[in-house]
Parts: C-alpha cells; structure tokens; sequence
C-alpha cells in the first residue's frame, strides 16, 4: 500500500500543480485579455469620434462648395487690407460720375478697432457736385460711417463742366469710417 499510496501522492501533487498552473495560465490569459479589450474600446470610441469628425468635415465641404458663389458676392460687401486701394479707386471714380476732384488727405486702420478704416479727404466742385458725391458715396454698398462733413464755399470759380460757364467752388471735406473693413491681421 506504501506504493500505491506514494503514487497517488505523486499523482495528487502532479495534478495539484497542473491545476495550479492552468490557473495562473488562465489568469495571466484573462488579464490580457482584458486589457486588450480595453484598448480596443478606446480605438473604437476614437474610430467613432473620427467617423463624426469626417461627416462633419464633408458636410462642411458640401455646404462651402455650394455657397461659392454666395459668399463671393457676399466678399464684394466687405474690404480687406489687399482691397485699400480698390476701395480709393471706387471713391476716385465717384469723383469722376459727379465731375468733381477728390483730393485724399490720409488712411488709417484704427489700431484699437481692428475692424474699422479711417479715410479723410475732400471733395472739390460746383454745390451740385460735391451733393452729388455725397449721394454716390451713400449708394455704395458698404457700411460707411460719415464722422464729419463740412461744406465750404471758396473764392475760387470752378468751370462747369457741362458748358454752362463758371460755377462757384466748393469744398466738401469728408471724415468717413469703412465699418465693412476686415482685418486679419493679428498683433
């Protein structure tokens, strides 16, 4: 019986350690395992987030292709500082439709108004004239804001331009703020 009971002792302790080595297996498995599921729940929420971010995105696109042209009428609204001179150039030719001299004294982009361009000038012809500038420069399609107007009478005789002789000059001076101005630039 000694050697039938030694070798079920071996056979107990063999299978003992087996067992308590499946075990340990099976927890060191069911660990990594769960970390492996945890990290495959963070890259499916992150795939997620990335998925809404890419529908979001060509929505985005959709919505900026189909208003081009929208938005490039909307821009003819609005002046930036590559546009400056278009801008001068606009109030020169509403010289020229109300055959008067435009005569610009400066130009200023406020500093503590990022979004607001100062113009100062003068406008020079008959009272007819220099009215008729006034109404053109209110008909443009920007948001001006007239500071000061003031409208003096000069010596000097202006020739009219549709021939009918001298007409007295006058010298309307102009302080306007451009409220439709956009300035990118950041200090």
């Amino acid at each position: 019986m000694n050697s039938n009971s030694s070798k079920t002792q071996n056979y107990l302790t063999t299978t003992s350690v087996i067992l308590l080595l499946s075990l340990v297996c099976y927890g060191v498995f069911f660990y990594l395992v769960s970390i492996n599921e945890k990290q495959m729940l963070a890259l499916e929420k992150d795939l997620l987030v990335l998925r809404k971010n890419e529908t979001r995105a060509t929505s985005e696109r959709s919505v900026l292709n189909s208003t081009e042209k929208d938005r490039a009428l909307l821009y003819k609204y609005f002046i930036d500082p590559n546009n400056i001179v278009v801008f001068i150039e606009k109030l020169e030719s509403l010289a020229s439709i109300s055959d008067s001299r435009i005569s610009l004294s400066s130009v200023d982009i406020d500093k503590n108004k990022k979004n607001l361009l100062k113009l100062n000038f003068s406008v020079n012809g008959s009272f007819e004239q220099v009215f008729h500038f006034l109404a053109l420069l209110e008909s443009l399609p920007f948001e001006i804001n007239i500071k000061s107007f003031n409208l003096t009478k000069s010596e000097e005789s202006i020739p009219n331009q549709i021939g009918k002789g001298d007409t007295g000059g006058w010298t309307g001076n102009f302080s306007i703020e451009l409220l439709s101005f956009i300035n990118p630039i950041k200090k």
